[in-house]
Formats: C-alpha cells, structure tokens, sequence
C-alpha cells in the first residue's frame, strides 16, 4: 500500500468521525467497506445539480434568493454552534452546495427562515471543531469569510457590498444573548448591489 493511499484512508476515517459527531447533517450516506484487509469508511453525498454557489449565476434579478441562501448558511452555522460549539472552518462559497427547495421554512432556535427557490446543503468538514463554545472571533471569523468569498466569486455578476463593521462586532451581540439571528438577518437584508 502505497503512503498516498494510508493517508487516504486516514483522512476519510477522520471525516467519518466529525461526520458521526454532527449528527443532523442531511444527504450523507456512510458506507462501510474493505480496502484489502482493513475495514474503512468511505462517504457518499449526493449530487446536486445547481452546484455550489460559485457555480450559480447571481445577477440583480435573483439578488433576493442569493440573500436568502446567505441566510441559510449563517443561520445554519450559528445554530450548530450554538448546539455543539462547531466551528466550520472552512466556509466559503465553494462549499455551499445549492439544491431545489424540499422545505418551505426552516427553524433556527427562535428564528423561523421562510425558504425561496433554493435550499443550501454546507460541506468540506475536514477543517471543522466541535466544543468550540467560548470560540465567538472564530465563528464571526467564519462568516466574515463566508460574505468575502461570495462578493468575489467569479460568477458573481454584482458589486455588493455589506456592513463589515456590524458583522464583526456581532460578537459583543452573542455575549450580550441578544438575538443575533435578527441582527444578522438585518445586516443580510441591507446587502445592497452598487
């Protein structure tokens, strides 16, 4: 067995386990198999056909939806934070998988996203920590780069801009406990095209 191949194997069995420790990930399989003599795992997620949000083109007709995908994606990672103290990462736009609504609305703790045309499936866990609770630079870190990576995508058709300030000063927000989900929720909505 080659050295490329066991580090293959080591880093799908690390995944395996982060994959195990978040547990309310949707789409993924987990299979069980051999490679010789040792037992491995190996993940299978679906295809989606929309692609990542990289792939999606975004001009100022669909603006709306692009905000509410933004939406999604934040509100997914402050509530799994909340949940397990996870930190992403790795979170940028080419991890943002985008697939046709299933839902109508999504709850968050106390905050209820209603859905447009699009549903985010978030992926690449490889650089991911759980009990990351007192880690709140971390997660702001996270979705300040979430915002950068989408405002400069290639496909991206729009000059956005957004207030970076607010975003970073969220954190004296999950400090405070005050409901950050409509603080951010408000810094998405005044994203505006210049």
């Amino acid at each position: 067995m080659t050295i490329l191949k066991i580090l293959l194997i080591i880093k799908i069995q690390y995944q395996i386990i982060k994959f195990e420790a978040l547990q309310k990930i949707n789409d993924i399989n987990f299979l069980g198999s051999h490679y010789g003599d040792n037992q491995i795992g190996i993940l299978v997620m679906k295809e989606y056909n929309l692609g990542s949000i990289d792939n999606y083109i975004w001009n100022d007709n669909n603006f709306e939806l692009l905000k509410n995908v933004i939406k999604q994606v934040v509100f997914s990672i402050i509530y799994a934070y909340n949940k397990n103290g996870f930190i992403h990462g790795d979170l940028h736009s080419g991890n943002i998988l985008l697939k046709t609504k299933r839902n109508s609305a999504i709850n968050y703790e106390n905050k209820t996203l209603i859905l447009n045309d699009l549903e985010v499936v978030i992926m690449d866990f490889e650089k991911s920590k759980l009990e990351q609770k007192n880690k709140i630079n971390e997660l702001i870190k996270n979705i300040d780069k979430l915002f950068s990576s989408i405002i400069n995508s290639n496909n991206m058709k729009l000059f956005i801009n957004y207030d970076r300030n607010k975003l970073i000063k969220l954190k004296s927000l999950f400090l405070d406990n005050v409901n950050y989900y409509d603080e951010i929720e408000l810094i998405i909505d005044n994203m505006y095209i210049y």
